[in-house]
């Protein structure tokens, strides 16, 4: 059987090149600030408890919305449903800017999860509906990285306009890319455009548990949501314990916290490498290569006496997360092609996935107070290591 071609043709390239920059685009306004949120919320007075429950409402709601948002774009098309997901970005950075009260932000958190799932997993989504077994590993890969260079070029430049202006200032800048990244989209972009398949809304897309059960019947899946669930759990860790673990423990500023973002970000930029060199052998051999790295970096993390070390355990955090990353979206893309449910895959993983981030928010807060922040990493690697042995029989077979 002749095998099909690894390049793009130029439909499939246009859709590729404009709903990467969109999200691209997207990542490097929202993650101007979001390094930024744990410290300016600990501007209210709360305890890290209290911070990681205000936290715990973002993966609430996309566990709650992630699936549905998915659902809807295989129905009604990709493009409604990143837009409605831009205008919403809009509006939560508007919350976050009109006050500092915690009802505030709760809502600013939940809204911010939505609008997450219909811009960055419809969009991947939009990329997966136009690639095939043969080019899948590669061009995905090469689209997580671009996506990843928004998340690398935030979080430094972020941080030096708090330090240099006000704390706000980042949230500010944000906004105004957001803003901008809607009008153009909305003006370059035509209906059916990055869709194939638009239909008539049906009820059964707000069926969370219809979608949830579906996805449950595939083995593969399943271990992938298990898996998921223990990488997620380590998301708290990223957005609000490592910034503050910076400025509490060693006494620095804005600017180092988005350094060190920057520092775990700047590996995932390769992932279409990991991708080329992964697709050498099995999916699932990438896949735990990411966790088990992923795992033992976090434990090397909580053990750094200086700033300079925990950089550098931070780099292989983020070497970890990128193998992760392109693996799980290409074993689980190539199942959904089979199923023409990419969006609803990709949706279902994250909704699941999610259980893991809202479970740890809740109790990396009390760890964290009462154990420490150094005790709450090193817990979050061990358990990525353990899930991972435990999971490699099962996704062989």
């Amino acid at each position: 059987m002749k095998r099909q071609p690894d390049t793009l043709n130029p439909e499939q390239k246009r859709v590729f090149l404009e709903t990467t920059g969109l999200m691209t685009v997207y990542y490097f306004g929202i993650f101007l600030f979001i390094p930024l949120l744990a410290p300016y919320v600990a501007t209210l007075g709360l305890d890290k408890f209290q911070i990681g429950l205000l936290f715990a409402t973002y993966p609430l709601m996309s566990y709650l919305t992630s699936t549905i948002v998915g659902a809807l774009s295989d129905e009604t098309g990709r493009r409604r449903i990143i837009l409605a997901g831009l205008a919403l970005e809009a509006l939560v950075i508007t919350f976050y800017l009109y006050d500092k009260t915690w009802w505030m932000f709760l809502i600013a958190r939940a809204i911010d999860a939505i609008s997450f799932s219909a811009v960055i997993l419809v969009g991947l989504s939009a990329i997966e509906d136009r690639l095939n077994t043969h080019n899948r590993g590669t061009y995905a890969g090469l689209s997580l990285s671009l996506l990843h260079l928004g998340k690398l070029l935030g979080p430094p430049i972020g941080g030096l306009l708090a330090d240099v202006f006000f704390i706000k200032m980042p949230f500010i800048v944000g906004g105004a890319v957001v803003s901008l990244l809607l009008v153009l989209f909305y003006l370059k972009t035509r209906p059916k455009q990055i869709t194939d398949r638009p239909q008539r809304l049906s009820s059964k897309s707000f069926n969370v548990l219809l979608h949830l059960r579906w996805f449950l019947q595939e083995r593969r899946l399943i271990l992938m949501a298990i898996l998921g669930i223990a990488m997620h759990a380590r998301l708290p860790l990223t957005t609000i314990f490592i910034p503050l673990f910076i400025k509490e423990h060693f006494g620095l500023s804005y600017t180092f916290i988005g350094i060190a973002a920057f520092c775990m970000e700047l590996p995932q930029l390769f992932q279409f490498v990991y991708s080329r060199v992964g697709g050498r052998f099995p999916r699932h051999h990438l896949v735990l290569f990411g966790t088990v790295l992923y795992g033992v970096a976090l434990a090397l993390l909580s053990a750094a006496p200086t700033y300079g070390t925990f950089i550098t355990a931070l780099i292989l955090v983020g070497i970890g997360a990128g193998s992760w990353n392109i693996g799980a979206w290409t074993l689980m893309a190539d199942i959904g092609e089979q199923q023409k449910k990419i969006g609803s895959v990709v949706c279902s993983y994250s909704s699941i996935a999610r259980i893991g981030e809202l479970l740890s928010t809740i109790v990396s807060g009390y760890v964290a107070l009462r154990l420490g922040t150094d005790t709450l990493i090193l817990l979050n690697g061990i358990i990525v290591i353990t899930v991972s042995g435990l999971s490699y029989h099962w996704l062989k077979e």
